[in-house]
Parts: C-alpha cells; structure tokens; sequence
C-alpha cells in the first residue's frame, strides 16, 4: 500500500465533488517548482467582493489557508509559516481595498532545512486585471534575509524584518509598474536559467492528458500511485529535455496514466525533494548507489551533493534509491556493465 508522507501536495484538498480543473492547476504548480524548478511561474487567482479566492472553485484562500495550519497542527508540525501566510493573505486583501490597481509584492524567504524547505525562496509578484489577480512566483535561489531586506528597502523603504515570517505577513500593494518590479527582482536575487521555463513547457505538453486524468482519480490511494507516476515521468522528461535543444513542438500522442500505473519503474517512491510547502516525502538512508564505490564523488550521497548518474547524467536532489529515475540503470546493471563486483 502507498502512504502519503507529503507536506508538499496534499490529498486532503481535494475530497469530491471538487473541480478537475483546480487539480490540474495546483499539481501543474508542484511539479513546475518540485521537480522542474521553473524560475518563473504564471497563475491567476480571483476576486470576489474584495477577498482572493481560487479561481475554479470560489474558495476563499484565508480558507484555503486556515486548512494548511489545520493538517499540520493535526500531524505534529510547526504552523508559524502558515499563520503568517494567513495573515499576509488579509493584508493583501486589505491593501487592494485601498489601492485596487496596485502592484502586489509578496516575499516568501526559505523555512528551516529540518523541516524539509528547500533553499530557496519566491518573490510574487501580481496584478489585477479585471476580477483576477495574475501573479507570478519567482524562484530565488539560496537567498539570506539581507538579500530579502535590501530588496524590500529598495521598493518600498523598510528593512526591519528579522525572520522569515516578518516577510510573510508584510505583503505589500504599491504604485510601480509590475513588469519593473519583476525586473528589479531578477537583477536583485540570483535566478535559474530561463531555459527552465522551456523545458518545462515542453514536458506539460506532453503531459497534459495523463495530467487530467489524474484529476478525476476520486480515492486518495490511487491518487497517490498516479501522483509517483506524474513526478517519475516528469523527472524522465527533464532529464531528456535538458540534454538537447529545446525547440517547442505541438506533440498531441497521448500517454496512458493507467498504463503507466501498473508499471513498477513509474509507481515507485520517486527522490524526495523539499520545497516552500515542505518535502515530498520521508528522506531515507538506504541509498544503494552510494555503496557502488566506483566513481568516487559522483556517486557519493550526502545532504549537500545527491547522485550523478554515470550513463545519462541524471542529478538527483535527493535520495533515488536503487534506480536512476532519468534512464532506470540499477546498481546492479551498472556493475555488470562495467565489470565490477556490486556490493551487497
């Protein structure tokens, strides 16, 4: 049986009858910032009579909110990030009353690494356009707080926040034009290579079909095999993507999920990778490839540098096992093909 043991996508949201179309938006998210790592990612949320709601479904997001806090009080977790996320989310609320065509800013500084954040932060930026807001999330690499602090000094005179949760509940709605201020952060932070945004524009192509299906999956058990399925697939597709140029070509074949579901290379655990709402998963230490020996560093696996696949090149953030997920080598076929003795 498959247990859910992610922070990062959460089955709980989604009890039926709920909109295929927020699923596909809210997985279409995580895979973009947990297994591509898009340094910039577009999303639109809605307007209602002065609060922020989710566009497909109409739920108030301090709702939305109050329930992230909810499960992990529920699961033993600290909830200080969350609540002032909420917080944050009535400020934003509150300043677009006042100022309802303003630029939204919104920091987001990366939580504790023992808590399974990753080391980087987001810098969101948005705009209303009618009864929508459209925001862009954008991906801050390795980021301190005095980077942060000089960013909000720059854009609006302040640089007193001190943690991280200083930033989230002090969002801010002011009177520059949001295509500079998306400049000015990207000059400001270090971002990842815009050649991301390529890639991961042309595995979501590719994986819209079995995208939408896994939407319409009601029992949280299937959900969480067809969930591995979509982030095993994912990493296959970067790791292919990322070693040619990417050139954007229409590609309408269909995958099968159920197909892929019944196949053990793409139901299994994929790596564990931590992000801004968690890890994805339970880090294990039985790491197989680190006892292979036989390149040395590449093949060393510690928290600060994971597994380089000596066939396809495939980097891993995270523990994968006894299998590549970029071109399935195993330990085992690795050491017949170069000779050596695998060590038990």
């Amino acid at each position: 049986m498959i247990e859910q043991e992610s922070m990062a996508f959460r089955h709980e949201f989604y009890e039926p009858p709920t909109a295929s179309q927020q699923i596909i938006d809210d997985v279409t998210s995580y895979l973009g910032e947990y297994r591509f790592a898009v340094p910039d990612l577009d999303y639109k949320l809605g307007l209602e009579k002065g609060r922020i709601v989710d566009p497909n479904t109409g739920e108030l997001m301090t709702s939305k909110a109050a329930k992230a806090i909810e499960l992990r009080r529920k699961d033993g977790l600290k909830t200080s990030r969350e609540e002032a996320e909420l917080e944050g989310l009535i400020g934003i609320e509150e300043q677009l009353r006042e100022n309802p065509f303003g630029t939204v800013i919104w920091f987001s500084p990366p939580g504790p690494a023992d808590e399974g954040y990753g080391k980087y932060g987001f810098g969101y930026v948005g705009k209303r356009i009618g009864n929508m807001l459209e925001m862009t999330a954008i991906r801050l690499e390795d980021p301190s707080l005095g980077d942060f602090n000089r960013a909000t000094k720059a854009l609006w005179r302040e640089e007193r926040y001190q943690k991280a949760e200083d930033f989230l509940r002090s969002p801010r709605v002011i009177n520059i034009d949001a295509i500079k201020v998306k400049e000015f952060i990207h000059g400001a932070f270090e971002i990842g290579e815009s050649s991301g945004n390529d890639v991961f524009r042309r595995a979501l192509n590719k994986m819209r079909g079995v995208i939408a299906d896994f939407a319409i999956i009601e029992d949280n058990q299937e959900r969480q095999k067809a969930l591995y399925v979509l982030e095993n697939l994912a990493i296959k597709l970067k790791a292919e993507y990322e070693q040619e140029e990417v050139t954007y070509i229409a590609d309408y074949r269909n995958y099968d999920l159920r197909a892929f579901m019944i196949s053990e290379a793409y139901i299994s655990k994929p790596p564990v990778v931590a992000g801004s709402c968690g890890s994805t998963g339970r880090v294990e230490s039985n790491d197989i490839f680190k006892s292979i020996g036989l390149f040395g560093d590449s093949l060393s696996i510690s928290n600060e540098e994971w597994f380089t696949c000596p066939k396809c090149h495939y980097k891993a953030d995270g523990p994968i096992g006894d299998t590549c997920p970029g071109c399935g080598l195993t330990k085992e076929a690795y050491a017949k093909e170069s000779g050596a003795e695998a060590c038990a």
